[in-house]
């Protein structure tokens, strides 16, 4: 069933007050919670690309920089210019 054009979307969420949004008719309210699902499902998609390029980009150097502190796991701290601009790269879990 279409909605108005007026309807809320869901941005429109951050704005509305929680009682009005429990005053919308439950179709609005399911095809909302679809289409947050749906939009969770998304940004999940992308941070995990994100992570991806992040951990292809400094496997390498991380690598390199557990192997120089006699580590082969974990983090790896360092005063190199390129570990700065990505500190919270080198958790364990990235790479």
């Amino acid at each position: 069933m279409p909605h108005p054009d007026n309807a809320p979307r869901l941005i429109d969420l951050e704005g509305l007050a929680l009682g009005d949004i429990a005053a919308l008719p439950p179709e609005m309210l399911l095809d909302l919670q679809t289409t947050a699902l749906a939009e969770t499902a998304r940004v999940k998609r992308l941070r995990d690309r994100l992570e991806a390029g992040i951990a292809q980009r400094y496997e390498a150097a991380a690598t390199a920089e557990r192997a120089a502190q006699g580590k082969t796991s974990g983090t790896v701290p360092s005063h190199r210019p390129w570990h700065q601009s990505a500190q919270c790269l080198f958790r364990s879990e990235v790479l």
